[in-house]
């Protein structure tokens, strides 16, 4: 734990000196070219021992790479990784090389996303790896290249351009088809957050918890065959509580974060859509996955909520409780998280 923790430390002091003390843009893009390096070497200079899925994502590396191209597509995995691997093969001999060019991959579409669309980058960095997103792309590759992806299809989610919206989220299948899921928000995005709405969606919530189950089934057995042998009860609830509490926290600023930006409307659904994405989670632990492609927007959605707040002392408390509740989380669940990046190694150790 001792390296994420470092870096956790190194973000916010770094993000202090941009955000107070230097305060110019090319103070941030310096920060942003700096933070970005950090987190990068620690995912590429990792050991295959860091991350559940890491030693069966380079063994197959190494069969694709040895596959003629007919044979490509006989394998279980979505066409773009199989491609992917492919290209990387045609040039990488070497599993950590391997593993640098993903860590590169992923994390250039999340880090441009936070760049592009976070009122406080340095805040958004922390989050990613507090909430636990930065330990999801250490071991589930396939996903995690879709989530980056989905990320970046932000721009065209808010400036309701459909057709583009719909390509970028069918090339996100191409690397984990439950991707897919993420078009659901599209005409929920712009959804205007009354009474009535929230009403209307608390009444859905609790009709859905009794039901989720034999619809996860039908879901999981009708689109999804290959994961019905997951469909075991998880102790997910815990992660449902902390969405709904982001969300309902969002509420009390829903005024002014709108009158920041008319377009954050869509961080609110969002975000609302992820914990009907969570309450099916509570039923298996697969359709957390499909929870990160909406969850993963919570790291510019808390930015936005805080750079809302005008009163200086209300917006330090803010920052203040996020963080250490964040931190408190990460050193909570990380140890004995299903994605073992605890302990960390170095590929030279």
């Amino acid at each position: 734990m001792t390296i994420y923790i470092l870096t956790i430390f190194a973000i916010l002091i770094l993000g202090l000196f941009t955000s107070v003390i230097f305060q110019s843009n090319k103070s941030k893009k310096i920060y942003a070219i700096i933070v970005f390096l950090l987190v990068y070497a620690i995912s590429s200079l990792r050991s295959t021992s860091v991350g559940t899925d890491v030693p069966g994502y380079v063994s197959r590396f190494f069969i694709i790479k040895n596959m003629d191209f007919s044979d490509l597509f006989l394998h279980r995995f979505e066409p773009g990784y199989i491609v992917l691997n492919k290209l990387l093969s045609l040039f990488i001999n070497n599993e950590q090389v391997f593993l640098a060019a993903i860590a590169l991959i992923i994390l250039t579409m999340i880090f441009i996303g936070i760049y592009k669309y976070s009122s406080i980058p340095s805040l958004s960095v922390y989050l990613f790896i507090t909430m636990g997103f930065f330990a999801f792309t250490l071991s589930g590759f396939r996903q995690a290249i879709a989530m980056g992806i989905v990320f970046l299809s932000f721009t065209f989610l808010k400036e309701k351009k459909l057709l583009k919206f719909v390509v970028i989220i069918l090339l996100a299948s191409l690397f984990h088809k439950t991707a897919l899921m993420f078009l659901l928000i599209y005409p929920f995005a712009y959804r205007k957050i009354s009474l009535k709405y929230l009403t209307s969606a608390a009444i859905l919530f609790m009709v859905l918890f009794f039901v989720r189950k034999p619809l996860l089934h039908f879901l999981t057995y009708t689109f999804w065959d290959e994961y019905s042998s997951m469909l075991v009860s998880s102790q997910s609830f815990t992660l449902l509580f902390v969405i709904f509490i982001v969300f309902i926290s969002g509420l009390f600023f829903l005024k002014p974060v709108l009158k920041r930006n008319s377009q954050n409307i869509v961080l609110f659904n969002i975000i609302l859509l992820a914990i009907f994405m969570q309450l099916f989670a509570t039923e298996s632990n697969n359709f957390s996955r499909i929870t990160n492609y909406f969850y993963i927007y919570a790291i510019l959605f808390i930015p936005e909520v805080l750079a809302s707040i005008k009163d200086k002392n209300i917006l330090s408390i803010g920052c203040i409780i996020v963080v250490c509740l964040t931190f408190v989380q990460f050193v909570w669940l990380t140890p004995g998280s299903q994605l073992s990046i605890v302990p960390y190694h170095f590929f030279w150790q």
